[in-house]
Order: structure tokens, then sequence, then C-alpha cells
């Protein structure tokens, strides 16, 4: 995450933005790196060095401004090889249902579930920050719908996983 790989898109787009960063790291010194990690300030430590980023998703990764957001900690949950939903970050188990499960049967499906979202080669281009803006607008289920095909007979029961305490109430 410290990197922005989770906000690739593909293997491709991975391999590209590492070799932005072998770029950066051979133009910098290690005190430029230092102080634009340290000071959340990487994005413009690329575009002083004049390296371009592969994408806008990566590019608002990088800003540090979204870089907290639960959508990354999800992805990297889901995707990651770790099958234990004991090590899921908390921010991920209430943003995005997994709080909600009655079983490690259902969080293990709700995993497959984001994970196929990850993966949909229907949308492969699918945006994290646009699946956050879902979380956080309590409409996870509709979006996910997009992704994602439930069975009707069990509809009650997703639309169950997938609620959670936002929006949060106007003080």
């Amino acid at each position: 995450m410290t990197f922005g790989l989770c906000a690739c898109t593909c293997e491709e787009e991975e391999s590209i933005l590492g070799r932005r960063w072998q770029d950066l790291l051979s133009k910098s010194t290690f005190n430029e790196l230092c102080q634009a990690y340290d000071s959340g300030s990487i994005l413009s430590l690329f575009r002083t060095k004049k390296i371009l980023v592969p994408t806008p998703t990566i590019e608002e990764f990088l800003k540090g401004s979204n870089s907290l957001y639960s959508v990354w900690k999800l992805k990297q949950f889901v995707l990651g090889t770790d099958d234990s939903v004991l090590r899921t970050p908390r921010s991920v188990w209430v943003d995005y249902g997994f709080i909600n499960c009655a079983s490690d049967t259902e969080r293990l499906h709700l995993k497959s579930i984001y994970k196929s979202v990850f993966q949909s080669t229907k949308y492969p281009n699918m945006d994290p920050l646009e699946l956050h803006q879902a979380c956080i607008s309590g409409k996870l289920f509709d979006f996910v719908g997009q992704f994602y095909t439930f069975k009707e007979k069990r509809r009650n029961q997703y639309t169950r996983l997938f609620e959670n305490p936002y929006p949060l109430p106007v003080l």
C-alpha cells in the first residue's frame, strides 16, 4: 500500500508503476524521498522529477488524501492470500459489512463477492474510489450489484450483509 500498488487495476499497471518508482529512486536523494514520504508529498516529488504516474487513480492515491480510505485495505484483504477473516482491519469489518456476517462462512462468501468485484472481467477498470464513495453513501449493495449477480431468493440476506453505518448523520 505504501507505494500505491493497491491503486493498480492489473499487473501491467503494477509493472509500470514499479518502473516509475525505480526512476524516482534513481533521480532522488534518500533525504528527498524520506521528506516527501513523511510530508505526504510523494506525488509532488514524482512531478518535480518529471515522472508520470500511470493512471489518475494512482495519482489520487499518491496525493495522500485518500490513501487512508478503507477501500484500499479491503482490496488488500480480498485479493491477498491470507484467508483468515480475523485479520480483517476493523475499518473494513465495519465499512464493508463483514461485521454483519453471522458466521465465518458468510464472511468468506462476502470476501469472495468483493474479490469478484475487484477482478471483474465485465468491468475491468472498476474504480476503487467509486466503491469507497458507495460505501460512505450507504449504497454498497447497489454498487456491488453492478459487478456481481445476486441470487434473487437470497436478496434479503445479501442486502443485510452490505449494510453499514453510512451515510453518517449530519450534526
